[in-house]
C-alpha cells in the first residue's frame, strides 16, 4: 500500500495461507476464522460486494479499473492434498464452480472481459484433483468469448497448461492457463515474477515478460 497506493491488488488464498498446510474443512462457514480474518486484512483492497463471498467461500469478483472482471478462486476446494474435498463428495467445489458459471453468465450479458486468477491451476499434475478440473475444463471451454486469460501459481516454477474439453490429450485445446513462479527458492529455484500486459481491442493478454534472480 505504501510502494505501490495506486495499483489495485486482488489477493488470492493459497494453499500455505492454512493452518494446518493445505488443510481446508469442506461446507459453507466451516473455514470462518480464516476468511473473516483474510477479509479484515483484504478489505482496504476489496468492495463490500467482494468481501460477502470472500467470507462465504473465499472467492469474488470485482470490476477493474480498467473495465476486466477479475474473478478470484479458492483452489483449496480442490486441492488434492486437502482431505476434506473427499469427505464432503466436492460440495464445496460444485458451489464453486455454480458460482462461477453463473459471474461469466452475468459477465458475457453486461460484454465484461473476465480475468480468472486462483492458485492451484487445473490439472492433477498441478495439484488440483480431476473430477473438479474436469468441471472446470468443461465450463470454461463454454466461455471462450468471456475469458481473456487465467493465472495461477502453486507450481514455483513458471509453466502453463493447455485446456482441453474433455479434458484428455486428444482432444484439441482451447485455452491457456499461466503457471506463475514464485519469488521463493523452494526446490533449488531462483526467485522469479512475471508481468503480464493486457492489450485492448479485443482485451487479451498479449505478452509476458518473466524476470529471475540467479542465485
Amino acid at each position: 500500500s505504501s510502494m505501490f497506493p495506486d495499483v489495485p491488488v486482488f489477493p488470492v488464498l493459497g494453499d500455505d495461507d492454512l493452518v494446518p498446510s493445505s488443510v481446508y474443512p469442506g461446507g459453507a462457514g466451516s473455514a470462518k476464522w480464516l476468511l473473516a480474518k483474510a477479509a479484515a486484512l483484504w478489505e482496504k483492497w476489496l468492495p463490500a460486494s467482494a468481501l460477502v463471498t470472500l467470507q462465504w467461500g473465499g472467492y469474488y469478483t470485482v470490476m477493474a479499473p480498467t473495465g476486466t472482471r477479475v474473478v478470484v478462486l479458492n483452489t483449496a476446494v480442490c486441492d488434492i492434498q486437502n482431505m476434506h474435498n473427499f469427505i464432503d463428495g466436492g460440495a464445496s467445489a460444485r458451489t464453486q464452480l455454480s458460482w462461477l458459471q453463473s459471474v461469466l453468465t452475468g459477465a458475457r450479458a453486461a460484454r465484461e472481459p473476465c480475468l480468472i486468477t486462483g492458485h492451484i491451476p487445473p490439472g492433477v499434475y498441478s495439484g488440483c484433483w480431476g473430477n473438479y478440473s474436469a468441471a472446470y475444463e468443461e465450463l470454461l471451454s463454454q466461455y471462450t468469448d468471456v475469458v481473456i486469460g487465467q493465472l495461477f501459481g502453486h507450481q514455483h516454477s513458471g509453466s502453463f497448461r493447455l485446456l482441453r474439453s474433455p479434458s484428455t490429450t486428444t482432444t484439441p485445446a482451447y485455452g491457456l492457463a499461466y503457471v506463475t513462479p514464485s519469488l521463493t527458492a523452494f526446490r533449488d529455484q531462483n526467485p522469479s515474477f512475471r508481468l503480464y500486459q493486457l492489450s485492448h481491442g479485443p482485451v487479451m493478454v498479449s505478452d509476458v515478460e518473466q524476470y529471475n534472480l540467479h542465485l
